[in-house]
C-alpha cells in the first residue's frame, strides 16, 4: 500500500501536470 505522503505527492504532481498542459493549450490557442 501506498503511505498518505507518496499519495499527496502524486496528487500535487498530477495537478501540476495538468495545469501545465491547460497553460499550454490555452497559450497555443490563444496565440
Amino acid at each position: 500500500m501506498l503511505n498518505p505522503k507518496s499519495i499527496l505527492k502524486l496528487i500535487i504532481f498530477l495537478s501540476i501536470f495538468l495545469l501545465t498542459l491547460y497553460g499550454v493549450n490555452f497559450a497555443l490557442h490563444w496565440q
